[in-house]
């Protein structure tokens, strides 16, 4: 089941049965949450039928599923990250027993017995943060009684629906160009869009439109827009404005490591850019084949044009190989980050 169905299944008032919420886009999960809430719950009857697990066995949700609902014709049981439908923490010293426990557990077996029987009194949500570990018998048990819905990261043309959605209210409007900018800077995580959309709101006084001017001056950029940025820079042997843009990531304690992994990213990203483009695929080809979003696309095939595919895959290597020496102690992580940058500074 997509979202899209799962919110529909909720207007409709047909929404029942056990779910589980899986997925990176947090803040849709948590409005379908909200919007099952409006739709089961009477008002001044939430407390006394809604009920949020965390840490407990599958008894205990059995149990909370079975009690009736008080004045209302369904109860509402969420149960928050089930350590069952997580994957299993890395063995260390002294927790293999421990590990064998937990693999053991007669929990998975029997939630399956009791999921077909499941009553139609309770909507149960399985709710976790990020994915659930396919590989557990509890996520097949839901697989194969349940509904499973996906909440992946909004795509760039339903970012400009929902962006658009949440300026109407307010008099306000964006292009996609401008919501791509938007996307690039911010990131597609919508937890995140939307205090910058109201913020960006503000910042348009007036206006009814919002520019990507206005998103240069209002909106804080993610870690991997600064990464792009500098790397921008570097290339460009702008060394003073790429450290800048370095020490104030890492003034707001970014980690030396990070900075490489989307160094790493980013040098992977050019090279693929630059191959294609090479191919003389067209710019709109390009994005279709990498499913990058049409500004991030832009930059990168600029970025990419004064080198060539050899030397940008070289760089790519180096950043690769500087990540394994710093995580197999050989050298330390800020030394490996600054030999990186001058490496891409030095690039011809």
């Amino acid at each position: 089941m997509t979202w899209q169905q799962l919110f529909e299944a909720i207007g409709n008032k047909s929404a029942g049965g056990v779910y589980l919420f899986q997925g990176p886009e947090e803040f849709v999960k948590r409005s379908a949450i909200d919007k099952l809430k409006e739709s089961l719950l009477p008002e001044g009857l939430e407390a006394l039928n809604e009920t949020t697990l965390e840490g407990v066995d599958a008894q205990t949700i059995i149990e909370n599923a079975e009690t009736l609902p008080v004045m209302c014709d369904k109860r509402l049981v969420i149960v928050r990250d089930w350590q069952f439908l997580l994957p299993p923490k890395k063995k260390e010293t002294g927790a293999k027993e421990q590990s064998k426990e937990k693999n053991e557990s007669p929990d998975p077996e029997r939630l399956e017995k009791w999921l077909p029987q499941a009553p139609e009194s309770a909507v149960v949500v399985f709710y976790m943060r990020g994915e659930a570990d396919k590989r557990q018998k509890a996520y097949k048990a839901l697989e194969k009684y349940a509904n499973v819905v996906s909440f992946p990261l909004l795509t760039d043309a339903e970012i400009v629906k929902w962006v658009n959605g949440r300026l109407k209210p307010l008099g306000k409007t964006m292009k996609a160009a401008s919501v791509s900018r938007l996307i690039f800077t911010a990131g597609r995580e919508l937890t995140k869009l939307s205090g910058e959309v109201d913020k960006l709101a503000a910042f348009a006084g007036d206006r009814r439109e919002i520019t990507e001017d206005d998103i240069n001056g209002a909106v804080t950029p993610s870690i991997e827009a600064n990464v792009f940025h500098m790397i921008d820079f570097l290339m460009a042997k702008k060394a003073k404005e790429a450290y800048g843009i370095l020490n104030a990531m890492l003034d707001a304690g970014e980690s030396s490591v990070g900075i490489l992994a989307l160094i790493i990213r980013q040098m992977r990203l050019l090279t693929h850019v630059k191959l294609l483009r090479d191919e003389r695929l067209t710019l709109p080809e390009i994005e279709k084949r990498t499913g990058l979003s049409n500004y991030v696309c832009k930059k990168a095939y600029t970025q990419c044009a004064n080198y060539s595919a050899k030397t940008l895959k070289q760089g790519y290597e180096l950043s690769v190989d500087y990540d394994y020496s710093v995580k197999n102690g050989l050298v330390r992580d800020r030394a490996a980050l600054d030999a990186m940058l001058l490496h891409l500074y030095s690039l011809s």
